[in-house]
């Protein structure tokens, strides 16, 4: 066990390293806070995950503020894929391997959130970032690519962080004693980091001596489609971003609507246009020819109008990081603290702060069912004039048709990217509107004898423009009992036109916008709405409606529902005969009640042969969940064959381990042994 003390950063150097003035910290979450701060960090025994043949290291480094009084909000930072060693700062001779070889030391990813962390320790907060070099040199041939184990990682830190704040004692001194707030835990992710925090969130017993209430995903992955009840959900999203270049972590808050009704907790996406992928940590951002992963992917060409270094629009890896700071640092503050002011930034309601600098910021929020008055999948006959066509549409699907896809790329449409090159899951589905002149509507289904709207600020309607087609505009129409109608103003833009480029597969992106409408003198009885309508403003348009949600103030405390956990295991089986067959019934794991009927949806993928989707259905009550698998035995040495089982959360229940199986054992090769 090792303790290495950092010391003090006095006010102004954090300050200079931030390069920004001082601002209001009441009205801006980037400004510094009152404390100065202490690093320190720790190196404990490594440890054995399942599955993976070498140790992982139990290493963190440790920010606090100092002075600060009382128990404090814990902030934990985990870092993503990247090269684990290397012989010197430049990891163009790096690689990925663990423990290192002699004459390689660790990349020091844990190390490059400094920024991050030196800020919200000054506003407070302690807060933690950690190594996962050992996940990462032995994860990447997976299908989770080690989210499973890099959210057990995180469990077993969290867990001495508790006893420690409990009890005192392991490598820090008498002060983490009764220090930390484990009530108020925020979670950060940067990449596959950002699905691990996702992973943890969805398997925490109430028993634990924690409880997470936030969760910023940086760039994320989201391979295994997580949805987050109950607590509070960012993502940020870079437009350049080479690495994750189809902006997958969309669809942590798509999905929030399919899951469970009753969870007021915030779910919104925040795009940095002109931002990449590793510039959010710094280590990353120096690595040589490895620093710009628009670069590594697309090379110094590719998309230059828009993503090439050299573009104006480009921001650069200081510039891109102060633009994430305020929203960074509004989720901790809106999860711990019950911020007004942080939840409207975070919505969009209020503008970016000064602090951003020029960088483009747009903020897009997805509301839960208590909030929906219409999405792509609202039952409900749809009526159009005056030259507007509407169509609903499901999802990325090959072909035309009722496929939401405004093109083939997958890349370009994050509410669409598929799970697999099986299809997609869930199916969220749209409104495919188009228009060739200004003035047609559409009018959406609503519930018989109209809604009320009167405890409602406004209303939102994200909407992806078709940004092959420049400058849309369009607008509300409410209709009352009394047949009379208004148009409410715009608060705030209509949707701004994405950068495109044509030398590129992957832009420009179809992302949803939100388009909000002030109801605060609308002019007619807004208690008994019987009609909303899109009508079109600009001459051209072509676009996807996704939803239209009711704003007011973000409920809090946050409310949602005790979900039960699945998870999908492994079991090994013989071969069944040459020519034989049998079906397997995989268990899976169940954690907590079953209270309301549930569904999953699961993927069927062997190592040979088609996949297939299956819905499994699961009534209140249940106590296991099996899934059939069908094996077949073959003459061929094939080793182990494997049947992939994964699960996805549909409703009222959350997968906490979502990749597992049926692995076969071959007997042909048992025979020549």
């Amino acid at each position: 066990m090792a303790i290495r003390a950092v010391g003090l950063l006095v006010a102004g150097l954090l300050l200079a390293a931030l390069g920004r003035a001082t601002a209001d910290a009441a009205t801006d979450p980037a400004a510094r806070g009152p404390y100065p701060v202490k690093r320190s960090s720790y190196d404990l025994p490594s440890i054995r995950l399942a599955g993976m043949p070498s140790p992982v290291e139990v290493e963190g480094e440790l920010t606090r503020p100092v002075g600060a009084e009382g128990a404090r909000p814990l902030v934990v930072i985990l870092h993503g894929m990247h090269r684990t060693c290397r012989r010197s700062r430049r990891t163009d001779d790096g690689y990925a391997a663990w423990p290192c070889a002699k004459g390689y030391t660790p990349v020091p990813s844990a190390l490059g959130y400094r920024w991050l962390a030196a800020q919200l320790a000054s506003q407070g907060n302690v807060v933690v970032s950690l190594s996962a070099n050992g996940v990462n040199a032995q994860s990447n041939e997976r299908y989770a690519a080690g989210a499973h184990e890099r959210a057990s990682l995180v469990r077993l830190h969290l867990a001495r962080l508790a006893r420690w704040n409990r009890d005192g004692g392991g490598p820090f001194d008498a002060w983490i004693r009764g220090a930390i707030d484990m009530d108020r835990v925020v979670l950060m992710g940067h990449s596959r980091g950002g699905e691990a925090m996702a992973q943890l969130v969805t398997d925490v017993p109430a028993s634990a001596p924690w409880r997470v209430r936030g969760l910023a995903l940086i760039a994320p992955t989201d391979f295994g489609r997580q949805v987050t009840p109950g607590v509070d959900t960012m993502v940020l999203l870079p437009y350049c971003d080479g690495d994750v270049s189809d902006l997958q972590g969309q669809q942590f808050v798509d999905n929030r609507s399919l899951l469970v009704a009753g969870d007021t907790s915030l779910r919104t996406s925040v795009m940095l246009l002109g931002a990449n992928h590793n510039a959010f940590n710094t280590v990353w951002a120096a690595d040589g020819s490895n620093g710009n992963d628009w670069t590594i992917f697309y090379g110094n060409t590719s998309g230059k109008r828009t993503c090439e270094p050299r573009n104006a629009g480009r921001l650069t890896a200081a510039a891109q990081r102060t633009a994430a700071l305020p929203y960074l640092a509004a989720l901790v503050r809106l999860s711990t603290e019950d911020d007004p002011d942080a939840a409207r930034l975070l919505t969009g309601v209020d503008p970016a702060p000064a602090s951003v600098g020029k960088a483009g910021v747009l903020v897009s929020p997805v509301y839960g069912a208590d909030r929906l008055l219409f999405g792509g999948a609202t039952p409900g006959a749809l009526t159009s004039s005056g030259g507007m066509t509407a169509k609903r549409c499901v999802a990325y699907r090959r072909g035309a048709g009722a496929s939401c896809a405004g093109t083939t790329d997958q890349s370009r449409q994050p509410h669409w990217t598929p799970v697999s090159a099986s299809g997609p899951f869930p199916a969220p589905s749209a409104l495919r509107v188009s228009w060739a002149t200004s003035g047609g509507t559409t009018s959406l289904p609503l519930p018989a004898g109209g809604v009320d709207l009167t405890a409602d600020a406004s209303i939102a309607v994200r909407y992806a423009a078709d940004p092959d087609v420049r400058g849309q505009r369009i607008q509300l129409r409410l209709t009352d009992a009394s047949g009379a109608t208004a148009e409410p103003p715009v608060a705030g833009a209509q949707p701004v036109d994405l950068p495109r480029s044509s030398t590129t597969e992957v832009l420009p992106k179809y992302w949803g916008q939100t388009v909000r409408y002030s109801l605060d003198q609308a002019g007619i009885d807004l208690a008994h709405v019987t009609g909303i309508s899109i009508v079109a403003v600009s001459r051209r348009g072509r676009g996807w409606v996704l939803d239209v949600a009711r704003e007011g103030p973000i409920v809090r405390p946050v409310a949602a529902p005790t979900l039960p956990a699945v998870g999908v295991p492994w079991m090994t089986v013989r071969e069944p005969g040459d020519r034989g067959s049998r079906v397997v019934l995989l268990r899976l794991r169940l954690r907590g009640t079953v209270t309301q009927p549930a569904q999953l949806s699961v993927l069927l993928q062997p190592d040979r042969g088609a996949s297939r989707w299956r819905l499994v259905s699961v009534p209140a009550g249940a106590t296991s969940i099996t899934v059939p698998v069908a094996v077949k035995g073959d003459r061929r040495r094939t080793g182990t064959t494997r049947y992939r089982v994964l699960a996805f959360a549909r409703r009222d229940i959350v997968v906490s381990h979502y990749d597992g199986g049926v692995a076969v054992l071959d007997d042909e090769s048992a025979r020549t042994r």
